[in-house]
């Protein structure tokens, strides 16, 4: 199974936007019935503190989420080393991951503020994705469109499209969370000094 993860282009504008989690897993489902909402009190061994990512090869983004509920989310390419681009704090209410900016940077991402955390199972084991409300909506629904008219012969192929977000790669600790702040804010610090 294929997973879109976090392709958003220049220039594109979302179309739709999820004003639930319920209606995002239900459009989630037509094609990947095995898809929940995370739920801490059912999915206690799958935690939402962790690093997420999005792409691959040449670029991608990052997002952090502390447990202390403070957020970083980077971005890097292979012009450049993962850079800070947003910070701040992040809650979790009526099944929506909420990001919410301290505004100490300014930048365009993360795109989606709201996420709704999707658990489904890719082989044997729970994997927790991400999907934003209203980027990460639309673009599912505009590619797989496309794509279930081009592979309409392969539902399979097609499946895997109906989820896109950033997957957690990595839990994060309590414990490894401040050296790994500071790391990441050095990057940043360096970042300015190195143009």
């Amino acid at each position: 199974m294929a997973i879109i993860l976090g392709g958003c282009a220049t220039g594109w504008n979302p179309k739709y936007e999820a004003k639930s989690s319920a209606e995002l897993i239900r459009y989630v489902n037509r094609y990947e019935p095995d898809a929940k909402v995370w739920k801490a009190i059912l999915y206690g061994d799958v935690s939402l503190p962790g690093r997420y990512s999005s792409g691959a090869g040449l670029s991608g983004r990052e997002l952090y989420l502390f447990p202390d509920n403070t957020y970083m989310f980077t971005d890097w390419s292979d012009m450049r080393e993962e850079t800070v681009c947003d910070r701040g704090s992040w809650t979790i209410s009526f099944d929506l991951v909420a990001l919410s900016s301290d505004k100490s940077f300014s930048s365009i991402y993360p795109r989606d503020k709201i996420y709704v955390p999707i658990i489904h199972t890719v082989s044997n084991r729970n994997d927790l994705v991400l999907m934003g409300t209203r980027w990460d909506y639309s673009f599912a629904i505009e590619s797989l469109t496309e794509t279930a008219r081009e592979y309409s012969d392969d539902p399979d192929f097609v499946k895997g499209f109906s989820i896109n977000g950033i997957r957690r790669v990595a839990p994060i600790s309590s414990d490894e969370a401040e050296k790994l702040k500071v790391k990441l804010l050095k990057r940043v610090w360096e970042s300015h000094f190195d143009d």
